[in-house]
């Protein structure tokens, strides 16, 4: 009977792992199918690098 009893735990506590495991795999699944939205980037590169140029001349200059 005590075997029974176990074996009856170890599979009620299996149910509910599985249960736990099965809903984290739903959710990446969910995330997997959202497209992340793209923002645009305006950051002008090169201008951004001639500033951070002329501010390092700047100081090494003085």
């Amino acid at each position: 009977m005590r075997d029974a009893e176990l074996t009856e735990g170890i599979n009620q506590h299996w149910q509910h792992q599985k249960q736990g495991y099965l809903g984290a795999i739903r959710d990446l699944a969910g995330l997997a199918q959202q497209k992340p939205e793209v923002t645009p980037d305006e950051t002008d590169l090169t201008q951004e690098i001639e500033g951070i140029i002329t501010e390092l001349g700047k100081k090494l200059i003085v």
